[in-house]
């Protein structure tokens, strides 16, 4: 399966986690930092990534309160 960048650095910025050693990364949304979130990520999309991609759990927060998981 074709996949692109795992992490588009222009939409956000990564504050935990290291994109090539780590499955669980942290971080903001450049457009509005009031959003984070949580995600677990691996090197190639799958049929158990969200829409087939790379994404297989996410959770997003907006200024510390829980929005979608």
């Amino acid at each position: 399966m074709e996949t692109g960048p795992i992490v588009d650095t222009d939409r956000i910025t990564i504050t935990k986690g290291d994109i090539s050693a780590d499955l669980w990364l942290s971080g903001t949304v450049n457009e509005n930092p009031a959003y984070s979130f949580t995600a677990k990520v691996f090197d190639v999309g799958s049929r158990y990534g969200l829409d087939g991609g790379q994404i297989s759990k996410l959770t997003v927060w907006h200024n510390g309160n829980e929005v979608a998981s």
